[in-house]
């Protein structure tokens, strides 16, 4: 069963793949290349890159049944001042290329800074998706800040909460952490929508069905199309309904660090950082090498 992808993500290393593997996504790039007047020089070149993901959103806009994600950039994490610029500047090329707006997201990662923007965009009537959530201070702050999306990850969780032994056999965070989200997400109204990433097989699928989303693989997809239906269920979904949510607090700074610190958020965000920073400037360096080069997106 294949039933293709039904949303999408814009990133710097999306559009290094496009431009490597060739075909009509390359166009994004290029035709960001073409649309500076007086051509490319090291004042232009964010500009450049900026433009090429408001292509290929726009692009991919009218291929998914959902929303294109907007990554804005991984040097921004820790400025919500930035971050919420940045934003608004994609929002304009976007609507310069026509691309709906209910069709896009804006992708943040859930440092403090992070959730701060989201703050103050979704006040401004920007779709955020917040990233990189892996513990309930962040669960709970990304959606106390009415971000549109919170993305979890819940096999990564897991096998980290394994690796530094402090599971007992019958703990599964990344289930909790989920069941929590969902609860906390609907008592606040339904606007924010839980997306659970890192489902490793079959059986974590099963654990969260019933989460507004889920990233899966075409193999698991497979699989599932192969599962008798008396084996699915939606128990998060009762299981959520019994959980007590407290009202919304926010945490100061350095409670929110802690919080990151003692759960993978802290490690994986700084792992992202470093690959996102490296298909940046592996872009860049495209973009520098092909100068000359022209598009029609």
């Amino acid at each position: 069963m294949d039933l293709g992808p039904r949303a999408g993500v814009v990133s710097s290393c999306v559009l290094l793949y496009s431009v490597k593997s060739g075909g009509r996504d390359a166009g994004a790039v290029e035709g960001a290349m073409a649309a500076i007047p007086g051509g490319l020089n090291a004042e232009n070149v964010d500009f450049v890159v900026d433009k090429a993901k408001a292509n290929l959103a726009s692009m991919w806009s009218t291929k998914v049944d959902g929303r294109v994600s907007v990554e804005l950039g991984w040097w921004l994490v820790n400025d919500a001042d930035a971050c919420e610029k940045k934003a608004i500047e994609m929002l304009a090329l976007c609507d310069d290329l026509k691309t709906p707006r209910d069709k896009l997201l804006f992708k943040i990662p859930a440092t403090y800074a992070g959730i701060e923007a989201t703050r103050r965009l979704e006040a401004r009537g920007v779709a955020c998706h917040v990233s990189h959530v892996y513990c309930r201070e962040q669960a709970n702050a990304a959606i106390d800040a009415g971000a549109s999306v919170v993305q979890l990850y819940y096999s990564r969780l897991n096998a980290w909460y394994k690796s530094k032994k402090s599971l007992d056999a019958n703990a599964d965070p990344g289930y909790e952490l989920a069941r929590d989200a969902l609860a906390r997400a609907k008592a606040a109204g339904g606007k924010t929508k839980i997306m659970v990433a890192s489902l490793a097989n079959v059986d974590a699928v099963k654990r969260v069905l019933g989460a507004d989303y889920l990233l899966v693989g075409q193999r698991i997809i497979d699989e599932l199309a192969n599962t008798p239906a008396s084996d699915l269920g939606e128990t998060i979904i009762s299981d959520a309904a019994s959980v007590a949510v407290g009202a919304p607090a926010r945490l100061d700074e350095a409670a929110y660090r802690a919080a990151c610190d003692a759960s993978p958020a802290s490690e994986e965000l700084e792992i992202a950082l470093k690959r996102n920073a490296a298909s940046d400037s592996e872009l860049i360096d495209y973009i520098n090498e092909h100068k000359g080069g022209g598009g029609n997106a």
